[in-house]
């Protein structure tokens, strides 16, 4: 074998090796940016949980005050002057 023959049996083994290598380094950095993006789907699905349980918290927080209410005595002759009353409360209470 001639030296220029070994020179190029070498040089195809380690043109082997690299393409080898070079696909492995491919493999794994399709599997980080493939984790990466999992990650990143995840963080922002926790922090939209997180939003609503923060929103249903301060929700609980607020309380709302106790409103009297008129009652129907189902008498039709008394139905205009509940619905004047039940109007008066809400419009009343529409300035709180």
């Amino acid at each position: 074998m001639t030296v220029t023959e070994e020179i190029d049996k070498k040089l195809e083994i380690y043109k082997n090796k690299f393409l080898h290598l070079k696909l492995i380094v491919k493999k794994v950095l399709e599997n980080r940016v493939e984790l990466v993006a999992r990650n990143e789907i995840l963080d922002q699905a926790s922090q939209e949980v997180n939003m609503q349980h923060n929103v249903r918290e301060n929700n609980n927080l607020i309380k709302l005050p106790k409103i009297e209410l008129p009652t129907f005595s189902g008498l039709y002759e008394e139905w205009y002057a509940f619905f004047d009353d039940l109007i008066g409360v809400q419009f009343i209470n529409s300035f709180k």
